[in-house]
């Protein structure tokens, strides 16, 4: 008995050994059937990707070549003759000579593809012209008319029909976009891309563009903030002095609804889908916060271009807990930008008796790190002041007394023409509402001038970047201009 309970032990054990044995070959097969199929998955990826640099690579050289075909067709449309566009060749950034002798006919300039050719100075008057560069004369006494033009869009116009003439121009846009006026017409096409630097090197210092950027009802409840932007924009566009005055000088973009399908659904804070687009600043998209995507790369495309001054950011809010109007502005480590900050709020305070300044603040908060004014705030540089303009849902109180005196829709919009009435006083235009006055640049023999065009440009001009400090004094209200 004993013997046959030993032989039975190496039994039992050997069948638990190989049930083992056979688990961990099944085992072993189930894992090199997935090392197999993660290989074939690597190999399937390493081809994608082959491809997608390929395809980069082609993608590039199509932009490449549809960037040098733009070009040539706006040359095309101006007052050059035609150009075969089959002859501009995607490996050859040079073209061919007879097209190079047709590139310098236009304009009297070669500046697309400069020829080397003694460097002449700007504004040297010789025989009744004027050297605008680029071997460009004009009459002397147009030039001189030209100067008192005001407003520098016609400055502007006026400025290239004087090169030009108005046949090379009437169905051009000296604007650099193509544009047009009525509905069902056709766009006229932007002047060749040397015109447009000719005219740029050639505008007066001062008329860089300063733009002030105003948004309205991110939040759709926010009733309030729709009737501020309209007092400003029936303001601006009104024949008052002011308006007259701010038109000249600045350039308003404003978007009243960033919101629009917020508020056709009736919501109080988020969109169609549910965002809240004032938290989505930093990276909106383009299917899921389209309004924001735009407004953001427009604002970015200004701030890049080296004539617009984006000054000033102002986003519209109405607010359910607080009463007056008042702002919120963003913390600098720089004392001195932080403190000139504060300027435009003191003033708009000044102008408006619904607005407190006591209510206004300058914070770093987290939760507001996707908002326009916190966003725009740390992309601008110092010469752009952001804010957030709140007014209450309810009521305001004036100062010295503790009566709640309630919001109407005219008292709203009253606080947006104070608004836009403030901005008279922030750039101390002020003495221009009687007479625009623009002065005219000194033409010399033989040297170039010794200083460019002038243009009046904010509180202070004497800042290294030229855009000013922005520092302000207060102004008091005009009696016969208030609002």
């Amino acid at each position: 008995m004993d013997s046959l309970e030993d032989a039975g032990v190496p039994r039992a054990l050997y069948e638990e050994l190989l049930r083992n044995y056979q688990q961990q070959q099944e085992e072993m097969r189930h894992l090199q059937q997935e090392l197999e199929r993660t290989r074939r998955q690597l190999v399937q990826q390493a081809k994608k990707l082959k491809e997608y640099g390929a395809l980069v690579a082609e993608m590039k050289e199509l932009r490449d070549l549809n960037r040098r075909l733009q070009d040539v067709l706006l040359l095309r449309l101006g007052s050059g003759p035609a150009i075969d566009l089959e002859k501009v060749k995607s490996e050859c950034l040079e073209p061919e000579p007879e097209l190079r002798s047709t590139f310098s006919e236009e304009a009297n300039t070669s500046s697309y593809y400069p020829a080397p050719a003694p460097v002449m100075d700007k504004y040297i008057l010789d025989n009744g012209k004027v050297h605008l560069g680029s071997g460009i004369w004009v009459d002397e006494e147009k030039w001189h008319q030209l100067q008192v033009t005001q407003g520098d869009s016609k400055y502007t116009k006026n400025l290239a029909v004087m090169i030009w003439g108005t046949d090379v121009l009437k169905n051009r846009s000296v604007t650099g976009v193509a544009t047009k006026k009525k509905k069902d017409a056709v766009p006229k096409p932007p002047l060749s891309p040397h015109k447009l630097s000719i005219v740029r090197d050639n505008l007066r210092e001062g008329a860089e563009q300063k733009v002030v950027f105003i948004t309205g009802r991110v939040h759709p409840g926010e009733t309030p903030s729709s009737f501020v932007c309209q007092g400003i924009i029936d303001f601006l566009i009104s024949q008052h002095p002011i308006a007259r005055v701010l038109r000249e000088h600045l350039v308003f973009k404003i978007a009243p609804m960033l919101n629009p399908d917020g508020v056709y659904l009736g919501n109080y804070r988020c969109s169609l889908m549910g965002f809240d687009l004032n938290r989505h600043w930093l990276d909106p998209s383009p299917w899921a916060h389209p309004t924001l995507h735009g407004v953001k790369q427009l604002i970015i495309q200004m701030y890049n271009d080296p004539k617009t001054s984006l000054e000033f950011y102002i986003d519209i809010h109405a607010h359910s807990t607080m009463m007056n109007g008042f702002m919120y502005g963003n913390i600098f480590e720089d004392e001195e930008r932080f403190q000139r900050q504060a300027v435009f709020p003191k003033l708009l305070c000044q102008n408006a008796e619904d607005f407190s300044y006591s209510s206004t603040s300058f914070n770093r908060d987290a939760v507001k790190a996707g908002t326009g004014r916190r966003f725009l705030g740390g992309l601008l540089d110092h010469t752009s002041y952001c804010y957030t303009l709140e007014v209450s849902f309810y009521s305001y109180t004036i100062g010295g007394t503790t009566a709640a005196v309630p919001y109407t829709e005219e008292a709203y919009m009253k606080l947006g023409r104070n608004v836009a009435r403030t901005f008279l006083d922030y750039y101390r235009l002020n003495a221009m509402v009687e007479k625009v006055a623009i002065p005219m640049p000194r033409l010399r023999k033989g040297k170039p001038p010794s200083y460019k065009h002038s243009l009046l440009r904010g509180p202070a001009s004497n800042h290294p970047n030229g855009k000013g400090d922005k520092k302000s004094s207060v102004n008091h209200k005009d009696p016969s201009n208030s609002f």
